[in-house]
């Protein structure tokens, strides 16, 4: 890369996770801000307006993008309208995850139906749009170039960075909030949107049945709020022994979390749609032991034995053999702390700040 590149970024949600790292790097950043309280026709409105102001001369060298539906498409069309260079970011299998939202949720109504068609239509669009992709995981990349038929060389593995300067929860705080009282707390933070995120916590809930059951100073708590908030309501209510049910905390979505990853002993995810979750991120950040199954981004964060466990099978058996081998020996310290010295080295802003913008750069010269 020759000259500073000038990129305009337009992100819905963390734009942090863009902005910052870009910042950090060679280069200049613009962003779009899109204000989340806004009503659906001023996001989309104000979203264009600054993105036409962005891309009049002197134009930037690309557009990067994470928008879908109707946002992202119209992103799309104004860089194709424009001539700029677009590059999209996946932070999620996204084909999935309209599947799972539209298909194989609770309504398949005849709306329901029309929303998934024109979504998926929308969205097909977007991707055909873009010169190329920034992908947050290897597995991701491989979903990408099937579903896309691009070629391999226009998709890059670019990871989640860490949050700077986030400041360190409280144990107490949580204790207090929460009324958590037992001395060891094993923690799952998720997103109870998709069915397969319910499924993998619904696994972790009956295999800490056997692991609660044994160990009587031991707690299990799930953060995170969605359609199947219920449903993991449910399962806990189904556990037959109430010494062990009321040890299984469901606390729904959580405003400052951080203090749930300063009270945990361990974190433990189990997911069977994921990009690179953020969760991961953040326990191993906070010095956390994460225990995950083998699959999506998360066999790229937690090396088995050295920064966590990788479970063999995503059964609830694996969980609660795994989870007792946690606590009964003494390992916890050295894994979190080693996740710790990993995630500041590769996942560090600037790092990433750095790895974005050659990607970037890689797509729009066409190397």
């Amino acid at each position: 890369m020759t000259d500073a590149l000038r990129i305009a970024a337009v992100t819905a949600h963390r734009s942090h996770e863009v902005a910052e790292p870009l910042a950090l790097a060679d280069g200049t950043v613009e962003l779009v801000d899109i204000d989340a309280s806004d009503g659906f026709l001023e996001r989309n409105l104000n979203t264009v307006t600054q993105l036409l102001e962005l891309t009049s001369d002197p134009k930037p060298d690309a557009v990067l993008s994470d928008c879908l539906g109707l946002l992202g498409f119209l992103i799309a069309a104004i860089c194709v309208l424009r001539g700029v260079p677009f590059v999209f970011r996946f932070k999620g299998n996204h084909w999935q995850g309209l599947e799972e939202i539209y298909r194989t949720g609770r309504d398949d109504g005849l709306a329901t139906k029309l929303r998934y068609y024109l979504t998926y239509a929308l969205d097909e669009a977007i991707y055909r749009s873009a010169r190329g992709y920034v992908v947050v995981s290897a597995e991701l990349k491989d979903v990408v170039v099937e579903r896309t038929g691009c070629r391999p060389e226009q998709v890059h593995v670019v990871h989640v960075p860490l949050v700077p300067d986030r400041e360190d929860g409280s144990a107490r705080a949580a204790r207090e909030r929460f009324g958590i009282e037992e001395e060891t707390v094993l923690l799952t933070v998720t997103n109870l949107k998709y069915p397969s995120k319910y499924d993998g916590v619904r696994t972790i809930v009956e295999g800490m049945e056997s692991v609660l059951a044994d160990h009587d100073d031991v707690a299990y708590v799930v953060a995170g709020g969605g359609s199947y908030l219920e449903d993991v309501r449910a399962a806990v209510d189904a556990v037959a022994d109430p010494a062990v049910r009321d040890r299984i905390y469901v606390l729904g979505f959580v405003e400052g979390v951080a203090d749930l990853y300063a009270l945990a002993d361990a974190f433990v995810y189990v997911s069977h749609i994921d990009g690179y979750p953020r969760s991961v991120l953040e326990a191993q950040q906070s010095a956390l032991p994460a225990m995950v199954n083998a699959a999506h981004g998360m066999v790229e964060q937690v090396e088995d034995g050295e920064t966590g466990v990788v479970l063999e099978e995503a059964t609830s058996e694996q969980v609660a053999a795994q989870v007792t081998r946690l606590l009964d020996d003494g390992d916890r310290t050295r894994l979190g702390e080693n996740a710790r010295t990993r995630v500041r080295a590769e996942n560090d802003p600037e790092t990433i700040g750095h790895q974005l913008v050659a990607a970037i750069d890689a797509i729009v010269s066409g190397r």
